[in-house]
């Protein structure tokens, strides 16, 4: 990267700066990063491909201050391209000052978002006589969290006291959470898990107060911890609850290492401002970008959080997404660069046997594991598959859609197009390109070869990290949120055919600390520890590394023996270990793979998810295509 940033600095020096439609400034595209010359400079845009230098990702909208440890903020274009020629390491950015940013802006897209949300239960019903049960077993407070649709029973009981403010219900009883928000509500089981009712979204902001001016903030004299068992460092104040307003004190400070106290209030906006007001909170900075909730609800609710400020733009993509892969999670990475939302049509079972082949997996199955990829904040079941329509674009409020190349290509004329004339001829339709690597086919492929007594994945050809999209040994992102003290969480597997049970372990390993590593085995082991894998390593690691709740992707994983070295070389705090392994072998001493964490005391069990498996995938599809029958 350095030599060509030096590159690109000369020849901006000597060109000129390029137009830039929001200054008249100008700008230059330099090593990967679009700089706009104002006072300081400001980043238009990045290429992907640079991001893996940074420690953060950086945004649109962040700010170059300093280069090689030179401070540029008050330097002129031609003295920063001057140092940037001489570039020998370290690009400095800053987040984008909030300063700039009113609270009624901060609020603004949740402002017409307030009114209660009516529970669309569907055929679902509370029990006769059933009492719904609260998810707080502490009286005196409403329940509150971010809701997580799923659509298929949880794995175990998911009460208020496990849940670390995400709260997962039944996709059928709120089909579209309003993200960036916490809702209050009433919880509730049936055989199909957990629901909620009575939901009411409250819009939420946070503010940073410095250890010298909480003098000046006016607090209520009575504070409360009603949520113990989950929200361990926070205190609440329950005098303000009468104006409609939540406000939340969080102990722990800021981990950056300055002292800040953390405030948060809920309710809506005008009470918020009105509060705010009240407590001398206007006079601190508001936090803008932040993690409102924790990754898996990253997928969801961390974008909304970073989004808050701006319109938003709701981008529709849709398909099959059986055996969902790669391919697809590029998909959804590349349909979230459209806009401020991904939702994501899922085709349901009676279409999708119509269309090319009946799926390996239910809508059901599909729908889970698609709402557990990364950039995906909605699922819409059942979505056309023929012939989408502008009451569906309107019904959904669709603001663009991402539509294959191939559509495009293959019908040049919108009105040739079963699929997507409609959202074409409106103009909505935006082409994104074919993934060309993975794909559902390939891996059916490569189930049915594997019959095969010499079949190994050796013979599988190895993708570069381009052609997968993503490099998973070293695309780690480090949350962009306030937490507590950082505790990582490891877990490890071959992830071979990555699936909903998969997901699930990421999500209750995030349940025990901050961050989420997962060591994925590399080939020679995998190939010796039960069955050649259907995946190479490389793709195993880039779809693992898609799915949320995971931050940091750990390649080559010890398979046998983890060691002390290992733990301490990658700061693991935490193992996630199967349960059966403390069955299995109830002596630690006698476990050959997690001795050393077990003895060391940081090993803790995690439930087995009994539901799909990559055995039963393969099984699956070994059934419906025999070996001599040909693949569709």
């Amino acid at each position: 990267m350095d030599a060509d940033l030096r590159k690109c600095a000369q020849e901006a020096l000597d060109n000129g700066p390029d137009e830039d439609e929001q200054s008249e400034s100008g700008c230059n595209w330099i090593g990967g990063i679009l700089l706009a010359w104002t006072s300081p400079p400001v980043v238009r845009d990045v290429k992907a491909s640079v991001q893996k230098n940074f420690r953060r990702p950086i945004s649109p909208g962040d700010v170059l201050h300093s280069v090689s440890g030179q401070e540029v903020e008050n330097m002129s274009r031609a003295d920063i391209l001057r140092a940037l020629t001489r570039f020998d390491g370290g690009l400095g950015f800053r987040a984008k000052q909030a300063a700039n940013i009113s609270l009624a802006d901060l609020l603004r897209c949740n402002s017409t978002a307030m009114e209660p949300v009516a529970p669309q239960r569907g055929e679902r019903r509370r029990p006769p006589g059933g009492v719904a049960e609260q998810a707080l077993p502490d009286e005196g407070f409403n329940s509150f969290g971010w809701l997580s649709p799923i659509y298929l029973p949880p794995d175990r009981d998911i009460r208020g006291n496990l849940h670390g403010g995400d709260v997962y219900v039944h996709g059928n009883d709120i089909k579209e959470p309003r993200l960036g928000s916490i809702y209050t509500f009433t919880l509730y089981s049936d055989r199909q898990g957990f629901g909620a009712q009575e939901c009411e979204p409250r819009s939420v902001t946070r503010f940073a107060v410095p250890m010298k001016s909480m003098s000046s903030i006016r607090l209520p004299p009575e504070e409360a911890r009603p949520a113990r068992n989950y929200l361990r460092q926070s205190l609440f104040y329950p005098a303000l609850e009468e104006q409609g307003i939540t406000l939340r004190r969080y102990l722990w400070g800021d981990p950056s290492g300055s002292s800040l106290h953390i405030f948060e209030l809920w309710g809506h906006p005008e009470a918020i401002i009105t509060v705010a007001d009240q407590l001398n909170l206007l006079q601190m900075e508001v936090l803008t970008r932040h993690r409102m909730c924790r990754p898996n609800a990253d997928g969801r609710g961390s974008q909304a959080a970073n989004r808050v400020c701006g319109a938003q733009k709701n981008v529709y993509c849709d398909g099959i997404f059986d055996l969902c892969h790669i391919g697809h999670q590029n998909l959804f990475r590349n349909a979230s660069k459209l806009g401020t939302h991904v939702w994501v049509g899922v085709v349901g079972d009676k279409d999708a046997n119509s269309y090319k082949r009946p799926p390996i997996m239910t809508a059901a199955e599909r729908e889970a594991q698609v709402l557990g990829c990364k950039h995906v904040d909605r699922v819409i079941p059942n979505a056309l598959c023929f012939g989408m329509t502008e009451e569906f674009l309107k019904e959904h409020d669709i603001h663009v859609c991402a539509v294959g190349q191939e559509y495009f290509d293959r019908y040049p004329n919108p009105d040739d197009d079963p699929y997507y004339k409609v959202p074409r001829k409106m103009g909505i339709a935006v082409p994104l390109p074919r993934f060309e690597g993975l794909s559902t086919s390939d891996l059916i492929r490569r189930i049915r070869e594997r019959a095969s007594p010499d079949w190994t994945v050796s013979s599988l050809p190895s993708p570069t990290g381009d052609a997968l999209g993503t490099r998973a040994s070293d695309d780690y992102h480090r949350k962009e949120c306030l937490s507590e003290p950082r505790k990582n969480v490891y877990c490890d597997g071959i992830f071979d055919m990555c699936h909903i049970g998969h997901q699930n372990l990421f999500r209750n390993a995030s349940k025990l600390g901050t961050h989420v590593f997962v060591g994925v085995v590399g080939d020679k082991d995998a190939n010796s520890y039960k069955r050649p894998p259907i995946m190479t390593a490389a793709e195993r690691e880039a779809q693992v590394l898609g799915c949320k709740d995971v931050d940091r992707v750990i390649p080559n994983a010890l398979c046998f023996g983890m060691t002390e070295e290992f733990l301490k070389e990658h700061d693991i705090h935490v193992c996630a270990v199967g349960q059966e392994y403390f069955d299995r072998y109830p002596n630690p001493d006698d476990d050959p793979y997690y001795k050393v964490p077990r003895k060391m005391g940081i090993a803790v069990p995690l439930p087995r998810f009994e539901g799909l498996s990559t055995s039963e995938l393969i099984q699956r599809v070994q059934d419906r295509f025999p070996p001599d029958e040909p693949a569709k």
